[in-house]
């Protein structure tokens, strides 16, 4: 017999359980969709795209500025608030053991001069003639 009824409050006390941890309120399923559409809609606010345009018409004139150099990409990438960022990666004749941390530093400065007048933001990668990365 007690065994009979630890058994029956054992499942009384985990149906219990069961039901009270199952219960989902309505309200609390609309917030995070409100929420979430929301945030899309001020991020589309506040983004600001530059037009295809003027990327191009950027990548032409740092292509043109570092007509002298290798250049293997130009990307233009754009801030929220609509600001330009060039990613330019420059292929150089050196290998990577033979580069020194001064010179690529030195060479990155002097690049970095010629671009800032075009996009004030930039980020140059050099590699070496085996397609490795050498300086960031």
């Amino acid at each position: 017999m007690k065994k009979i009824l630890s058994i029956l409050m054992v499942l009384t006390l985990t149906f219990g359980l069961v039901a009270c941890g199952s219960k989902t309120s309505k309200t609390t399923d609309n917030k995070p969709k409100e929420t979430k559409q929301e945030i899309a809609k001020d991020d589309k606010e506040t983004k600001q795209e530059i037009d295809k345009d003027k990327k191009e018409d950027l990548k032409n004139k740092i292509q043109d500025t570092l007509k002298d150099r290798e250049v293997v990409s130009i990307d233009i990438f754009t801030f929220n608030n609509g600001e330009p960022k060039a990613s330019i990666q420059l292929k150089d004749n050196i290998l990577k053991a033979d580069i020194k941390k001064d010179e690529a530093t030195e060479l990155c400065k002097k690049i970095g001069e010629k671009i800032k007048p075009i996009c004030s933001k930039y980020d140059i990668e050099l590699i070496d003639k085996d397609n490795q990365l050498n300086f960031m």
